[in-house]
């Protein structure tokens, strides 16, 4: 709602984020961004202003750097795992295969439209536990992405392909934020993937 408090903070938030000087890193098309400009939170000419990094290709050529085909079985080189070399990686493989969690997409084609925001006027419980499952969604995918880039630069992988400047993940935090609806955390199920890291 725009006469919420909190909607002038938000509205600020992506002025500060979608500028040139920033880096935003994304799982696909900067497209995808588009439908929720109606909600006045940022702009078409925002979008177009940052500098987007494609982590979803930056995932595939890391994991080729890291996972050479290897004679030894269990190999983890894209072609032992069923990857044809032009087919990009799902956030939900990404998260399987590098970080050995599971994430739910059970949502991924769901209407986020129909408003995130727990005041709005809801019919039924159903309704608002929709909505739940909607921001739990999303949180839990730009918190995977955050996970991916933070393991990635563990490994050593250089971003700097992308001319970035400066990139400080360090001000990511996964740790739970507290606000009127409760805490937010990243909790996917863990589900034990055997895949041996390379020598």
């Amino acid at each position: 709602r725009t006469t919420h408090p909190c909607f002038d903070l938000l509205k600020e938030l992506f002025a500060a984020v979608l500028t040139s000087d920033k880096t935003m890193f994304i799982w696909g098309e900067r497209d995808e961004l588009t439908p929720f400009v109606r909600f006045r939170l940022f702009t078409h000419e925002q979008l177009g202003n940052c500098t987007p990094i494609n982590l979803q290709h930056e995932f595939k050529r890391f994991w080729n750097q890291k996972h050479l085909h290897q004679s030894t079985d269990p190999c983890a080189c894209e072609p032992c795992l069923g990857k044809q070399p032009s087919e990009l990686w799902s956030l939900q493989d990404a998260v399987a295969n590098h970080l050995l969690e599971y994430l739910p997409k059970v949502l991924t084609n769901q209407n986020f439209t129909i408003g995130l925001d727990p005041n709005l006027f809801h019919r039924n419980e159903a309704e608002l536990r929709h909505r739940a499952q909607l921001s739990e969604y999303a949180r839990n995918d730009c918190l995977s992405m955050q996970q991916i880039i933070s393991k990635m630069r563990l490994d050593n992988y250089d971003f700097a392909s992308h001319t970035i400047e400066q990139i400080q993940l360090e001000l990511f935090d996964t740790s739970p934020v507290q606000l009127d609806q409760g805490p937010m955390e990243f909790s996917p199920a863990v589900v034990e993937i055997d895949h041996p890291e390379p020598v």
